[in-house]
Parts: structure tokens; C-alpha cells; sequence
């Protein structure tokens, strides 16, 4: 046996937080005066109190199932909508009750006090049992494991419970159809001669499968294999005649006995004959054609609602034992195939099940992906070649303008050049530079001027470098340059701070001035002789005036008087 339990979120329990609210106010009263102290004693037994008569229980609900295979829909379908139409918190636990080998009233004992153990911490709220066997271990120790617990049954056949009532219990039972499949079994294979009826001994269920295979005695005749599976059994059914069916009859069996294991023996004769079988787990999915069954979702869709009926207070009896009559043909697309059977011959509103999808369903994501990134590869390609065409044309244009920058740049009057501004390396220089400095392209690029010793003062390198990063342009600036010969030439130079590459870099223009400052130092020596000359000639004439024409003046002017 083994027990699942899920759970909600425990902290998200209001008492949880009306306890810690409350522990903070008591602790806040707990500094205050004897009478606080006295309100904090009652606060402390009261509180405790009204917030347990507050807070809703959680409600505990118990499944009890044959094997997994029962499981594998009845908890994804009952969950939800139970969850959905109770308002409070539910806990769901789940036990498989296994079938006995042995001693079967022994075994049941010990499986009873086992649950009875593992439940006792647990208020059980409401037992929902999956099957026949499963109900009767409710009713048999409902008392001992869960005395006060309401029972829902489901997955009960109405030709086993039909008519019966029990206190405390509530549920839905469900026709199994024997006469339905058989009816099946015989439009899908018109040319049948004979049935197979393989089951175990079970008077009662061997009694209705008879009474319906004698519906059709003037067409078909019957053959019994009863007992239980083996070597021996397979081989008789290896033999059967053509043009017979085989219909695997078994019910879950009665509380206390043991199980056909009949899956080995289904699969093995699937693949001789058509089979069919009323019961849905038995079959499909084993190589079985199919059968008519009941509505396993709407059955567990009523469980849902009924169950939340029954934790919201109501009482079992207050809920008719309903009794449902819908069939529904269900056969394996599979088997199909293998027997060439048509789907023009299944029943209107028949479910085929399993069935192999066509190509474009199959891969109707990825074809339809393909054919998206098809698409979209078109679009960029289109997108790429005229971004290819746009990148020419601009390429074209750069190359222009790059030719016309060239062509300035190589034969400008004026000495050109591009400098880094990290390391002073030369990047490029114009022929006009060449001529000026005396050095070749080839032997600048990728030197510095200290390298090559051009600036005649270093110093005047640093600060022209600190003003171009300051203000990212320098006018004017005059400077002394060393030719390769070691002759000084003076120079004017401007720059800008451009970028090459992302690298800062100095696009600088050079004037030579040095025949202009020749000729300004010229003209400023001349100005300066005839002003010397001009000094000299005045000083000759105020010498003169003063030693001749003064003497004679004076002496005119002594006669005079005389």
C-alpha cells in the first residue's frame, strides 16, 4: 500500500498570522502595568480560541484504488473542478490496495489495520473509492479506518450494485457493455461465424455475457474458454477457426478473490484474432479493437461536484445514488489497420483512439516553422542584397570621397599629417611634409617626431598636445622644425582632433614661414638702419647749427651791437 498526500501552502494559513500579530501586540502590553499584565493573561487563553473558530478546517479526502492504471485520468479530471467548487483548503491522500496471493480474509486484515495506522493522525472528511473491490473494503472496515468518513463510489457496475442502498453512502454507477460491444464486434466484423468468450469462472458475469451472445444464436456460435490464463489456454485460442472474434470477458473481481492476469494473454491473441472486450483498461491499449464503455470524464466530473457537496456539509443520503446509462464506442486505430477494418462501419459518434497522425499533422509545427524561417529567410535576403546594394553605393561614395581626400591630402601645398595622439606614432604624411622635413613616408610612419628629432623643442610638443585634447583644435601655432640635414626651418601649424579607428588623433596642417620670417627680420633690420641714419643725420645738423652757424650768428649779432 502506498499513501501520496498533497497539501496547500501552510503558510498561508490566516492563523499563522493572526498568532504572530498577536504575539507582537502581547509583547508590546507585556512592558505596560498590572493590568496590562492581567489583560495579557486573557488575551493569551482567548485569542488562541476565537482564532481556531475562525479558521476553516482542512477538509481531508481519501482515493482508494485498485492499480495505477485507474488513476492515470480520475485524479487530473476530479482535482480541478473540486478545488474549483469547494472554497476551502482540501487535502487529497491516495492508497492502492493491492490483491492478495494467499490467504485473501488475512491479508485484508492486515491491509485494513495498515491504512488504519497510517490514517489515525488524519480526520478523513470523505473516502472516494475507484472500483468494485475497492467499495467493498470501504463498507467492510469503514469502521475500523474511517468511522464517521461519507463513502463516493464510482467505476461500480450497475448490473452488480443497481438497486442497492447503504447509510453513509453516496456514488454513480455505470452499465458495462457486454451486449454493446458484442453488437460492435459483430458490425465491424460482418462474417463472423463464431465468438470466443475467454473468462475466468464468475457465475455471475458469465450469466449476462451468455444471455447477450444468445441474441445472435441463428448467426454466430459461442466458445468458452473459462479458467484461468496460461500456456495451454493461448494454444487453444492459437487454433481457432476462421472467422471468429474473441471477446475477453473480465470484470474486476469480487472483494476478497484474486485477479485474472490476463494483460499477457490479451496481447498474445490480439495479434491472431480481433478481440474485443467491455472493459476499457483490459482492452485498448492492448492490442484490442475496442468496446462501448462509459464516460470516464463525465463520471469523474460528477464525482467532483458530488464530493464537493458532501464537504460542504451535505449528507450522503441527501444524494440519490445516481445511475448512469451512457455508452461510448471507443476503438484503437491500430487495431484497425492491422484487421483492415474501415471507420465507415464505426458507429456515428464512436472515438478512435491512438491514431497514427498524417504526415502534416505530425509535423504541422515544424512545417509550419519551416515555412516561417522559409519566409523570413526570404525577407532577409531581399533585405540583405539591398543592404548590399545600399553598402556599394556607399562604398562607392566613401571610395570617392576617400580618392578626393586622398588626392588633396597627397598633393596639398600645405604639409599634411596624421598623428596619433597616445603614442605620437606618424599614421600617414603628404609629399608636401616629405619636402618640408626631408623624410620619406616610409621612414615617418609609425615613428614618433622624437624618433626622427623634428621638434626643436620637445616641451612645445606637450602642450601642444594638452591643448588640442582641451579644446580639440589648435590655430596657429608657431614652431621650429629640424630637417633631416639638421637645418631649422620654422613652421605655422593647426589641428584637429579627429578619430582613426576609434583611436584620438591629431589631423594636422603645416605652413613653412621661415623665407617670411627671413623677410620680416630683413625689413625689420632696414627699418632699423634708417633710423639709426635718420639719428646720425640729425645728430650731424644739430652739431653743425651749434659749432658753425651759432659762431657766426653770434658774431653778426656782436657786430651789430658794435
Amino acid at each position: 500500500m502506498r499513501v501520496s498526500k498533497r497539501l496547500m501552502d501552510p503558510m498561508r494559513n490566516p492563523l499563522v498570522t493572526l498568532r504572530r500579530d498577536r504575539s507582537s501586540a502581547l509583547s508590546v502590553l507585556a512592558h505596560c502595568t498590572p493590568i496590562g499584565l492581567a489583560i495579557l493573561g486573557l488575551l493569551w487563553w482567548a485569542l488562541p480560541a476565537s482564532a481556531a473558530a475562525g479558521q476553516p478546517r482542512v477538509k481531508n479526502v481519501l482515493l482508494l484504488f485498485g492499480n495505477p492504471r485507474q488513476r492515470t485520468n480520475f485524479v487530473e479530471w476530479l482535482d480541478p473542478p473540486l478545488r474549483a467548487r469547494f472554497p476551502g483548503e482540501i487535502a487529497i491522500y491516495e492508497t492502492y490496495l493491492e490483491s492478495p496471493a494467499g490467504d485473501a480474509a488475512a491479508y485484508w486484515d492486515s491491509e485494513a489495520e495498515s491504512l488504519r495506522r497510517r490514517l489515525s493522525k488524519f480526520n478523513l472528511d470523505l473516502v472516494i473509492t475507484v472500483g468494485p473491490a475497492e467499495f467493498e473494503f470501504a463498507l467492510q472496515y469503514r469502521d475500523k479506518i474511517f468511522p464517521h468518513a461519507p463513502i463516493l463510489f464510482t467505476e461500480v457496475g450497475t448490473r452488480q450494485f443497481g438497486g442497492k442502498t447503504w447509510p453513509g453512502v453516496t456514488g454513480l454507477t455505470v452499465p458495462v457493455g457486454i451486449g454493446e460491444t458484442i453488437d460492435l464486434a459483430l458490425k465491424l466484423q460482418p462474417d463472423t461465424e463464431a465468438i470466443a468468450l475467454v473468462s475466468p469462472y464468475d457465475p455471475f458475469w458469465l450469466e449476462a455475457t451468455h444471455n447477450e451472445i444468445l441474441r445472435y444464436r441463428d448467426k454466430v456460435r459461442e466458445i468458452d474458454f473459462i479458467g484461468p490464463p496460461g500456456p495451454e489456454l493461448l494454444g487453444k485460442l492459437a487454433a481457432l477457426p476462421p472467422h471468429t472474434v474473441v471477446l475477453f470477458h473480465y470484470a474486476m473481481p469480487p472483494f476478497g478473490q484474486p485477479p485474472l492476469a490476463g494483460l499477457d494473454l490479451i496481447d498474445a491473441v490480439a495479434e491472431r484474432r480481433p478481440t474485443f472486450s467491455a472493459w476499457r483498461w483490459l482492452c485498448l491499449d492492448h492490442g484490442c479493437i475496442g468496446g462501448a464503455y462509459e464516460d470516464l470524464r463525465k463520471q469523474t466530473l460528477w464525482a467532483a461536484e458530488t464530493a464537493a457537496r458532501l464537504l460542504s456539509g451535505t449528507k450522503p443520503e441527501d444524494i440519490p445514488i445516481q445511475h448512469s446509462t451512457d455508452l461510448q464506442v471507443q476503438v484503437d486505430w491500430r487495431a484497425l489497420q492491422r484487421w483492415h477494418i474501415p471507420e465507415s462501419r464505426l458507429p456515428p459518434g464512436s472515438v478512435v483512439l491512438y491514431r497514427e497522425l498524417t504526415l502534416w499533422e505530425r509535423g504541422r509545427k515544424y512545417f509550419v516553422a519551416a515555412i516561417f524561417v522559409i519566409v523570413l529567410q526570404s525577407f532577409l535576403i531581399f533585405a540583405l542584397f539591398w543592404q548590399r546594394a545600399r553598402k556599394r553605393r556607399a562604398e562607392a561614395e566613401l571610395r570617392r570621397s576617400e580618392e578626393k581626400f586622398s588626392k588633396s591630402f597627397r598633393h596639398s601645398p600645405l604639409a599634411v599629417t596624421i598623428t596619433s595622439l597616445s603614442d605620437a606614432r606618424f599614421l600617414e604624411v603628404n609629399e608636401t611634409f616629405e619636402q618640408l622635413t626631408g623624410w620619406n613616408r616610409r621612414e615617418l610612419i609609425a615613428r614618433t617626431p622624437l624618433d626622427v628629432n623634428i621638434w626643436v623643442d620637445p616641451d612645445q610638443r606637450t602642450v601642444f598636445t594638452q591643448q588640442l585634447l582641451a579644446h580639440g583644435s589648435v590655430r596657429d601655432w608657431e614652431v621650429r622644425i629640424r630637417r633631416k640635414d639638421g637645418q631649422t626651418r620654422t613652421a605655422r601649424v593647426s589641428a584637429e582632433l579627429i578619430e582613426v579607428g576609434g583611436e584620438p588623433c591629431a589631423l594636422s596642417v603645416i605652413a613653412d614661414i621661415t623665407e617670411r620670417k627671413q623677410a620680416e627680420e630683413v625689413l625689420s633690420t632696414v627699418s632699423r638702419r634708417l633710423i639709426e641714419a635718420h639719428e646720425e643725420e640729425r645728430t650731424w645738423l644739430a652739431r653743425e647749427l651749434h659749432d658753425d652757424i651759432n659762431q657766426r650768428i653770434a658774431i653778426v649779432s656782436v657786430n651789430l651791437e658794435t
